[in-house]
């Protein structure tokens, strides 16, 4: 299987079995989106760049008592509700999704799911390796920043080293990997070139996802995508995707501007944080959605939930935007 596991194919199969099932789920009145975010934890490993927040890095987590967070065992029926529903896509992000490995080992089960793992790789250690080698429905997102260039030698920092290691580490395992690239006014024309690219394919990269950055204040603005540098990104991918058909490639957008609305949600995603509350779209929550209270078939028919999803712009297809349903078409 080492040899022949193509993850086009493999992912292709899921989101054609998904269409099918989503498409008779709404015509029972549950728009099910075509993805979710699983949020699972909040921590992380890294206090700041290059160093670890503590010394028993490996351990999971200790939550505070006095608010309640998904288990293991609340997670897997998210995943069993979700793959009866249809979704097919659920990333597995964080804080640090690989310091709640018990998660990961439920996620593990559920075939008929692709799980990208989106993680600094600082914990992928040989117990991962061995664990991914043997689960291939999930596969580790390695998140690079946008100041980390891989295709210059001359970064000597921790985090760009160990994940040079992860990268090296992945591809000699034969373990299918992919990188999540946040994408700001800075960086964008570095990463979208053919030397960038090429460096990740040699390295061993399957996937690449680009994810436009989000300000965190006002003084950050100036880092964000403007309209017309967000068109040059979407229509550069589309060119580039065509160049690299062994690598897929795609844009996940995060602002909550109309065009970018109708992009992410035509086809629908929502986002579970690690206390269960619901959130509907990028950035947007109110707090009354929760799978501790309702089962996500339920939540899917709410009528909170239903309301916003009628409120979508619908608009056709964008040109140049290379979306999930095409970038994993094979």
């Amino acid at each position: 299987m080492e040899d022949e596991f193509r993850i086009a194919d493999y992912v292709s199969s899921l989101l054609g079995e998904s269409q099918l099932i989503r498409r008779e789920k709404q015509g029972q009145g549950i728009h099910v989106p075509m993805f979710l975010d699983a949020c699972i934890t909040n921590h992380g490993n890294l206090q700041s760049a290059g160093r670890y927040g503590h010394k028993s890095y490996q351990s999971e987590p200790a939550f505070p008592e006095e608010k309640r967070y998904l288990q293991a065992a609340d997670w897997d029926d998210v995943f069993f509700d979700a793959e009866r529903l249809g979704i097919r896509i659920v990333f597995l992000s964080g804080g640090e999704p690989l310091m709640r490995r018990c998660i990961l080992e439920k996620a593990a089960n559920h075939h008929r799911i692709f799980f990208p793992v989106v993680t600094n790789g600082s914990l992928l250690d040989a117990s991962y390796m061995d664990f991914l080698v043997k689960n291939r429905n999930l596969v580790p997102m390695l998140k690079i920043g946008p100041d980390m260039d891989v295709a210059q030698t001359a970064q000597h920092s921790f985090l760009y080293g160990r994940l040079m290691q992860c990268m090296e580490l992945l591809r000699m395992r034969r373990i299918v990997f992919g990188v999540s690239i946040c994408v700001t006014h800075y960086n964008y024309r570095r990463i979208l070139t053919k030397a960038y690219l090429n460096e990740l394919y040699r390295r061993g990269c399957s996937v690449v996802l680009y994810e436009e950055y989000v300000p965190e204040s006002p003084e950050k603005e100036g880092l964000g995508l403007s309209p017309v540098v967000r068109d040059y990104v979407e229509e550069t991918l589309e060119r580039m995707q065509n160049d690299f058909p062994e690598l897929l490639m795609t844009m996940l957008p995060k602002t909550e501007t109309e065009a970018n609305r109708s992009i992410l949600l035509r086809e629908g995603c929502f986002r579970i944080d690690p206390t269960g509350v619901v959130h509907t779209g990028p950035n947007r929550c109110d707090g009354t959605l929760n799978v501790f209270e309702l089962p996500l078939q339920e939540i899917l028919k709410d009528s909170l939930y239903q309301c916003f999803q009628a409120a979508r712009p619908v608009r056709p297809e964008m040109p140049g935007y290379v979306s999930y349903k095409n970038a994993f078409a094979g």
